[in-house]
C-alpha cells in the first residue's frame, strides 16, 4: 500500500491539534491510524510519544520512545521523555540508565544535565 505522505503529514497535524485542544479521545484515533500505516517518521514516533505520556499511557509511551531511540538514535528528546517516565514511575535506576546513554551522545546537552539534578532530588524524597 503506497503512503501519501502530504496526507499522513495533514493527518499528524490534525492529530497534534486535537491533543493540545484537549480532545484526547479524537487525536488517539488518528495517531492509531498513522502508526498503522507503517510509515514511521520521527515526528510521528516523537509526538504520539508525548500523548501517551501526556494521558499516562505510560506503557504505550515507552514503547514509542524506546522504537525512537532505535529508529533515531542521536534524538536527545526521546530519551529525556523515556527517562523522566521511569522517574516518574519511581524506577531510578533505568531513569538514570537512560541519561547516561544520551549523555554519551550529546555530552555537553544541559536539558540531559537538567534531567539528572531532578532525577536525584527525587532519588533524595
Amino acid at each position: 500500500m503506497e503512503i501519501n505522505l502530504a496526507d499522513h503529514h495533514k493527518n499528524l497535524e490534525i492529530a497534534k491539534i486535537k491533543f493540545n485542544q484537549g480532545k484526547y479521545s479524537e487525536a488517539n484515533k488518528i495517531y492509531e491510524k498513522l502508526i498503522k500505516s507503517n510509515y514511521h517518521s520521527l515526528d510521528l514516533i516523537y509526538s504520539y510519544g508525548l500523548f501517551s505520556k501526556r494521558i499516562r499511557n505510560y506503557n504505550l509511551a515507552k514503547k514509542l520512545f524506546s522504537f525512537s531511540l532505535k529508529k533515531f538514535p542521536t534524538f536527545i528528546n526521546s530519551y529525556i521523555l523515556f527517562a523522566e517516565i521511569f522517574r516518574e514511575e519511581n524506577n531510578f535506576s533505568e531513569s538514570e540508565k537512560i541519561l547516561f546513554q544520551a549523555k554519551n551522545i550529546a555530552p555537553n546537552n544541559g536539558d540531559i544535565f537538567y534531567n539528572f539534578a531532578l532525577l536525584y532530588k527525587y532519588q533524595l524524597k
